[in-house]
């Protein structure tokens, strides 16, 4: 008997992947954040995209692809964050140069994306995840495959 054929392969990630990874995040964003359009609405485009490139490539991460087998395309990734440990930065220090260092894109809601990040997302990632002792993973896919 044989096994069928599975429809997917996972493979770890390449940085030549972060563009449809990236990709991948803003189609997301676009169809299921209620505010992406007000908070990104009036920058270039392909803001989205070239910003979601940066978050991809967060140094620490470990990247895995899922590739269609019937097309070869990318499909979605997932983005294994690993427990900090002893002696890493803390959220807040990190927060703290992320924003010292930040250059806001022109056209971006930088009030409300600020609030976004810093409020609900911020809340709900520090009831769900202790970035001191916990492992996190982020899956994203293309609406192509929903």
């Amino acid at each position: 008997m044989t096994s069928p054929v599975p429809k997917f392969t996972v493979a770890p990630a390449l940085p030549n992947d972060y563009p449809r990874f990236a990709a991948i995040m803003t189609s997301a964003n676009i169809t299921a954040d209620a505010v992406y359009h007000i908070i990104w609405g009036k920058t270039a485009p392909q803001a989205h995209t070239k910003a979601a490139a940066t978050i991809i490539a967060t140094p620490g991460s470990v990247l895995f692809k899922a590739i269609d087998n019937s097309t070869g395309e990318i499909a979605g990734f997932a983005s294994f964050m690993p427990q900090k440990g002893e002696g890493s930065a803390t959220e807040d220090s990190s927060e703290k140069k992320q924003e010292s260092d930040h250059k806001w894109l022109e056209g971006l809601n930088v009030d409300l994306f600020r609030w976004k990040v810093g409020g609900p997302l911020k809340e709900t990632r520090k009831k769900l995840f202790d970035v001191e002792k916990d492992s996190g993973i982020f899956f994203e896919v293309s609406r192509d495959y929903i």
